[in-house]
């Protein structure tokens, strides 16, 4: 049976202030601040308070704590040894054994838990220092085992979030209630924290729920929703025993949305992002089946579009089509689409609850719908699949693009949205095309057919390797036309090589973060961003003869000098 001694508050307090002021001009030892426990192969164990303000770097170890060691283990028998601490921080240790040396340990107990393991571990004095990972963490209670076959990180010094326990507030509920939205008055914040009560969660809350939602059951989602002067977060335990935390932010709040509420008893825990445990402050749930704070947030895609219906045939002219719209609206689209179905990008931005244009498009291949406004705006496309396509600053800053390689026929619902809830609705630009994005979408592609701009050359093995340097200048307007592909390029290419076959290497030198880009003889594209050194772009080729038309960019796009270096490979 493990030997337990308690916690000597007294003694740690007073050993830690006298040596805070001088920690850092001394080395590591002295009589232990929490004592001694005896190992002989059976579990012991000893409580302890971790941390201090002394770096552990003079024992080669991260952390921080005491001058003197946090304890000392007294090994009267050889054998296996695992030394452990566990608490709900990230702590760490430094043992420093009989002979002088000193082994450190961070999270090899799991989790943020330290362990140290001994396979034969030598009789005598072992110097234990349990430290904070980060500095001015306090000193968290813990305890220090010693067993023979198994880390032990247990801590009934640990306050965790226990959503069975009893809580004063509770709001009985059945779907389809009245006075929608129900809120109650609560405390966020507390001494327990609520990673140990799901790994997804943060911030400090109280052992018990803030609140129980008793809640009967209905068809409609549920919305709760916590808002707080202060930096609140919330967490949700489901009658069946799964853990929501807050997943999006609604009016400065935090929001737990529940699609198909269960029938039973929701614990809701109300925390804070800070790490003092005694810190709590006010905060108000509210309870809706509407919306988050019982406002109807959901986007009407059937709904009639505020700037009219289009169809558009495949091969459709002029291109690109154009639509004036005003961007912008009461819907967040982080709250709209927070739980929706995304096949590309993230949805943020203001809109109209409704469309602000419906698209019929009967074509297939590529489409680019994109914006142009003064407004910072962003993009959310609802396609045919129902899945949602949404972008900020795909075009350029401050204009969107949503771009389909391969396009659906069918309904497109188009949503133009002002980036911040605070812009007014602004005018804008919406371009539909299938070039490419923009007013000119022209200019956003890529052109082999277009006279280089650096050279065009013929190659044979065995050449000359100044002929294969090129300075140029990298980057452009262009996005690739292959898909999978980074970086942004000129229309036309910078060199059109005739090359007679056999390996080659591309490479590009500079300071710039560079990319490449190459049509090669069967039509087919080859493309680098980081393959070479550091951001450099570098492709080796199986080199089968003919054309390659070969794109220097840059990652970002913006124009920078460069180097295109043709080579064959060495060796």
């Amino acid at each position: 049976m493990a030997r337990f001694k308690p916690l000597r508050a007294g003694l740690a307090g007073a050993s830690l202030l006298a040596l805070a002021g001088a920690a850092s001009a001394q080395s590591h030892g002295g009589a232990p601040g929490f004592g001694e426990v005896e190992y002989a192969g059976a579990p012991a164990s000893l409580a302890v308070r971790g941390g201090g303000a002394l770096s552990l770097d003079a024992l080669g170890c991260s952390g921080f704590s005491t001058v003197e060691p946090t304890a000392v283990v007294e090994i009267t028998r050889a054998g296996p040894l695992y030394l452990a601490a566990g608490s709900d921080l990230d702590l760490t240790l430094a043992v420093r054994g009989p002979d002088g040396t000193a082994l450190c340990a961070d999270d090899e107990a799991g989790a943020l838990n330290p362990g140290v393991m001994f396979e034969d571990a030598a009789p005598g004095r072992y110097e234990v220092w349990v430290g904070t990972f980060s500095a001015g963490e306090g000193y968290p209670p813990t305890v220090l085992h010693a067993t023979p076959d198994a880390f032990d990180v247990s801590n009934p010094y640990i306050v965790s979030p226990d959503p069975d326990l009893p809580c004063a507030q509770t709001l009985r509920l059945a779907g389809g209630f009245r006075d929608d939205p129900r809120t109650l008055a609560v405390s966020a914040g507390g001494p327990a924290r609520l990673q140990t009560l799901d790994g997804s969660c943060w911030g400090r809350t109280s052992a018990a729920p803030s609140a129980v939602i008793d809640y009967r059951g209905g068809s409609l989602p549920l919305h709760l929703l916590l808002q707080s002067d202060a930096d609140a977060g919330l967490a949700v335990v489901t009658p069946s025993g799964a853990v929501r935390c807050d997943t999006v932010m609604v009016d400065g709040g935090a929001g737990v949305r529940v699609e198909a509420p269960e029938a039973g008893r929701y614990a809701v825990f109300a925390s804070l992002f800070e790490e003092s445990s005694d810190r709590t402050a006010p905060a108000t749930l509210s309870v809706s089946e509407i919306g988050f704070g019982g406002v109807d947030r959901r986007l009407d895609v059937a709904g009639e579009p505020v700037f009219g219906a289009h169809r558009l045939e495949g091969g459709f002219l002029p291109d690109p089509a154009v639509y004036e719209v005003r961007a912008g609206g009461p819907a967040d689209l982080s709250v709209s689409l927070a739980d929706v179905e995304t096949a590309e990008g993230y949805c943020t931005g203001h809109a109209s609850r409704t469309p602000s244009l419906r698209l019929t498009y009967d074509g297939a291949g590529p489409l680019h719908i994109s914006m142009v406004s003064e407004t910072d705006t962003t993009l959310a496309v609802n396609g045919p699949d129902g899945r949602w396509s949404c972008n900020d600053d795909g075009l350029d800053f401050p204009n969107p693009a949503v771009s389909y390689a391969d396009a659906a026929p069918g309904v497109y619902d188009i949503y133009a949205a002002t980036f911040s809830d605070a812009d007014e609705p602004a005018p804008a630009t919406v371009y539909v095309s299938e070039i490419g994005p923009g007013a000119d979408p022209f200019s956003s592609m890529m052109d082999y057919a277009l006279e280089a701009s650096e050279a065009t050359l013929a190659l044979q093995p065995g050449f000359d390797p100044a002929a294969g340097r090129f300075a140029l200048t990298a980057g452009g307007p262009a996005e690739p036309v292959e898909y999978s592909c980074s970086g942004a390029y000129p229309q036309a290419p910078h060199v059109e090589l005739d090359w007679a076959g056999g390996p080659l290497v591309l490479a590009t030198e500079g300071e710039a973060d560079t990319t490449l880009a190459v049509n090669l003889p069967n039509g087919s594209w080859a493309c680098d961003d980081d393959g070479g050194d550091g951001l450099l772009s570098s492709l080796v080729l199986d080199g089968e003869a003919g054309v390659y038309d070969i794109w220097v960019g840059t990652y970002g796009g913006d124009p920078a000098p460069a180097v295109l270096v043709i080579a064959e490979p060495q060796g």
